[in-house]
């Protein structure tokens, strides 16, 4: 049953009223998107034709509730719901003017006689965000190292995406993978407590913050960067002949040195993956390369007569013969455009 309505500045229409059903439609990052029995409060939000439901939670405790009123205030981005409760564990905020239902805590039926039954109940005041969302978790990363937080259920996956919105009563695990050349050196913040778990699980029953502390690893981390590349080719007496010409700019990401003894190996292959069938055109030493520097190797080989590379592409692998020590030694194939 509905007994309340209301709108806010952009024609959005928000109802509150009071549900026995455990189905009733909420949205995924509602304040509270489970039934407790007896009889909820609803809050919903639909678009100003009714044609899409933006969003909806319930609100209560594990007996009956009520809606009776409700205002929404589109500057400061509000709606305040008011009705009643029968129960002892209606959600209240922790600087609530009164966080106790009835009488001495009590929200229930006391029996008199066969005649009379008296119930204590109380009077609710709650306050959403237009949005009718649930509690915020907040992810930041600090430290010298690097790496992503992923939540179950899904909101957070940071990365891009720090911040999700949890109804009340929910528990998020959230998990810390560290990136190559990083480790993961524990949690903090309202975290804290999992200390150096990678998975913690975390209850919302307020706004929450948690600190993912990445640290690096020492070693050398290699990755490169083709800064030219071209075919020029023309007749001659012994028949049609092209020439490969290109830079490849390999830079040490990582934190240590990349001693001396690697090798850049490059192919010329049909498409952008290295396989058997490549032609090896050239190999060159790469020499040391300390962290934060950078080295240019150059490529300039003749192909067999009547050969083109045109169509095909020209693939750097540094580190070709596995002598430095890397973070990450799947991501040293360089591949160029495709030659025209």
């Amino acid at each position: 049953m509905a007994f309340a309505l209301g709108h806010d500045a952009d024609g959005n229409v928000y109802v509150a009223g009071t549900t026995g059903s455990s189905d009733f439609p909420v949205t995924p990052s509602s304040y509270d998107g489970t039934y407790h029995g007896g009889g909820d409060v609803f809050v919903s939000k639909f678009a100003s034709n009714l044609a899409t439901l933006k969003a909806s939670t319930y609100l209560g405790g594990n007996s009956y509730e009520g809606a009776y009123a409700l205002a929404v205030d589109s500057s400061r981005g509000i709606c305040v719901v008011v009705g009643y409760t029968w129960s002892e564990d209606f959600p209240t905020s922790d600087r609530a003017y009164d966080r106790l239902c009835g009488l001495y805590g009590i929200c229930d039926g006391v029996y008199i006689d066969e005649f009379n039954f008296i119930y204590f109940y109380d009077v609710f005041v709650s306050k959403f965000d237009l949005d009718l969302s649930g509690y915020s978790l907040t992810v930041t990363r600090s430290g010298a190292g690097s790496g992503i937080v992923t939540s179950s259920p899904p909101g957070i996956d940071c990365g891009s995406d720090c911040t999700g919105s949890y109804h009340s009563g929910a528990v998020v695990t959230l998990t810390a993978a560290a990136d190559p050349g990083s480790s993961f050196g524990g949690w903090g913040g309202d975290c804290s407590s999992c200390e150096s778990i990678v998975s913690c699980d975390i209850a919302m029953d307020t706004d929450k913050t948690c600190i993912a502390n990445f640290g690096q690893l020492p070693g050398a981390e290699l990755v490169g960067e083709w800064a030219a590349l071209k075919q020029t080719c023309k007749d001659t007496d012994y028949g049609y002949k092209c020439k490969i010409k290109g830079k490849l700019t390999v830079r040490n990401q990582g934190n240590l040195k990349a001693q001396a003894g690697g090798v850049v190996r490059f192919y010329l292959s049909s498409n952008e993956f290295l396989d058997g069938d490549d032609l090896t055109l050239k190999e060159v030493a790469l020499g040391a390369v300390k962290p934060g520097k950078s080295k240019t190797r150059s490529l300039k080989v003749a192909l067999p007569v009547g050969q083109s590379a045109t169509g095909m592409y020209v693939i750097g692998f540094i580190d070709a013969t596995d002598v430095v020590l890397e973070w990450d030694e799947t991501n040293n194939l360089v591949v160029s455009q495709q030659i025209p």
